[in-house]
Order: structure tokens, then C-alpha cells, then sequence
């Protein structure tokens, strides 16, 4: 009787350190959108911050389309996992 191989499941990749942890500093560098808000004014700090943290998402879903093999979905359910255990 021959026996079908099992299938392995995929490998997980790690991302990089800035896909989890968010460092205004390197995501400071104002885009074509920023520049038009600002009108060639500078823009307040909490719009810098909002600004940065929109390129960082932009970022993090292009990297998760270009490596399709990370499994974001199980690190969302770790992640709420944590919170679970640290809460109560």
C-alpha cells in the first residue's frame, strides 16, 4: 500500500524589527501627501505623528503582500493570547 507524503506546514517567517515596534524617527520623512497638507508650512508635531505612523502601516501591508509566507493571522492571536493572560 503506498502512503501519500504528508504535507509540512509552511515555515513561518520573523519580520523585521520595525514591522512590530513603531519609531516615529525613522518614518519622519514627510511623503507628496504631507507636503501638500503643509501647504510649505511646517505641520504640528501630532500631525508629523500621524503621519509617520500611516507610512509605517502603508509599510507593514506592503511587506506582508511581498512575503506572503508570514502568518500575521497567528501572530494576531498570540498577540490577544498575552493580553488575555496579562489581564486576568
Amino acid at each position: 500500500m503506498t502512503r501519500w507524503p504528508r504535507r509540512r506546514p509552511p515555515e513561518s517567517i520573523e519580520p523585521p524589527a520595525w514591522y512590530r515596534h513603531l519609531d516615529p524617527a525613522a518614518w519622519a520623512a514627510p511623503d507628496e501627501q504631507e507636503l501638500l497638507m503643509a501647504g510649505g508650512h511646517g505641520l504640528p508635531p501630532e500631525y508629523r505623528r500621524w503621519h509617520a505612523e500611516r507610512r509605517w502601516r502603508e509599510a507593514r501591508r506592503e511587506w506582508c503582500i511581498a512575503n506572503p509566507e508570514y502568518d500575521w493571522l497567528q501572530e494576531l492571536l498570540d498577540r490577544r493570547e498575552r493580553r488575555r493572560a496579562a489581564s486576568g
